[in-house]
């Protein structure tokens, strides 16, 4: 989720920008530093320790993650300084010393938390410095404990959606907003002209990007010659509109608004969405994840009417039950709530993975293409794709 925080981005320091300057810097793989001193707050107990490790965890398998995906010119120590006039990012008062010195890093993220249980939410976050035409120095991740603290999030299956989670936080920060499209630059460091179109879908005003990698790459992805932007999710008067992609043009992919309860993909969709930022030298092509749903499916998935007897749509009357698209597990045929009318699509029931046997044992478990799987069949899906890991 994105959160929305009063920033203004911030000239960078101009020797740095001096073209022969520029010329001299080689890319190098992301760099990304974090402080977890607010959680020191919490009272220090056994629970609160492992809570802790597990989230340093997954923040330091995700710096790691974007380190391989991301090339960037290294910034500048006096880039890395906190230069903001307000003295917080997010929940944390930024320490003097990270306004003296800048970070050895080219991203520096506070990592906080909140207990909220007014607002159902596992984690939000945003940048608190961003250098115009470079990209995000720093920035806050913060989880929601009062939705996860009774989590077992050391269970490798848990811990995979608390990963899910932190990367898709953190490419919010890295320029996946609506309020840094504006932002984003072309090669030549000049903003882009008109990067979004705003059009009709269903009835409803969508915003779509049409930056040149994100439009090329959605045009070939669902044989859609003429589309002319890729539509962003529209929730109706939310933080999160237009900040993540649409559920019923791709599912399953870390940037949708709803996590997914399975198998999450890092798309080609959001990897262009990054080169279109202009902040970063290079994304790692090898690392987008290979989707299927909607691919191909031509102009009509995405601007026109959905079509309940393609595998991407259902009917709650008769489809209810059904294995997900992707066949990962028992679903619900969900009535889409999110603005986008008369497209209603399959959700795994998050206690009905397939590939997970302790959900399982000792029942049925789904309808998959009009077939009963039994617990037999599943078991030695676990038994097998256990040689793999």
């Amino acid at each position: 989720m994105k959160k929305i925080r009063k920033y203004d981005s911030i000239p960078p320091d101009e020797e740095y920008l001096d073209n022969r300057n520029l010329q001299n810097k080689t890319p190098r793989n992301m760099l990304i530093t974090y402080d977890m001193s607010y959680f020191q707050k919490l009272p220090s107990n056994a629970k609160n320790k492992i809570l802790i490790s597990t989230f340093e965890k997954a923040i330091q398998l995700a710096a790691d993650y974007f380190s391989r995906l991301i090339k960037i010119i290294p910034r500048s120590e006096q880039n890395m300084k906190y230069q903001q006039t307000n003295p917080k990012c997010g929940e944390i008062i930024v320490p003097q010393n990270d306004k003296l010195k800048g970070k050895n890093s080219d991203l520096h993220i506070y990592v906080t938390y909140t207990n909220d249980k007014d607002i159902q939410y596992l984690a939000v976050a945003s940048w608190c410095q961003l250098l115009d035409r470079l990209g995000p120095t720093h920035g806050e991740v913060n989880f929601n404990l009062e939705f996860i603290k009774d989590t077992n999030i050391n269970d490798p299956i848990q811990f995979k959606d608390l990963m899910e989670i932190v990367i898709h936080e953190l490419t919010h920060v890295l320029g996946f907003s609506n309020t840094d499209i504006p932002k984003w630059v072309t090669s030549n460091g000049s903003t882009h002209i008109d990067p979004t179109i705003t059009q009709k879908i269903r009835g409803v005003d969508n915003l779509l990007i049409k930056t040149p990698n994100v439009l090329k790459f959605a045009r070939e992805y669902f044989g859609c010659r003429t589309l002319v932007g890729m539509p962003l999710q529209n929730s109706v008067s939310s933080d999160s509109d237009d900040s993540h992609w649409k559920n019923t043009d791709i599912q399953n992919e870390y940037m949708n608004s709803l996590m997914s309860p399975n198998q999450a993909y890092f798309s080609g969709f959001t990897a262009n969405l990054l080169r279109d930022t202009g902040f970063y030298a290079e994304i790692n092509a090898n690392m987008e994840e290979q989707m299927f749903y909607g691919k191909g499916a031509g102009c009509e998935h995405v601007m026109g009417k959905c079509d309940s007897t393609k595998r991407e749509f259902c009917n709650p009357k008769t489809d209810d039950g059904l294995c997900d698209y992707y066949h990962h597990g028992q679903s619900s045929c969900s009535v889409r709530k999110l603005n986008d009318p008369g497209c209603n699509t399959l959700d795994t029931y998050v206690n009905s993975k397939c590939w997970d046997v302790n959900m399982i044992l000792g029942r049925y478990l789904a309808t998959c293409s009009k077939l009963r799987i039994d617990i037999l069949w599943i078991y030695w899906i676990h038994i097998m794709s256990s040689k793999f890991i």
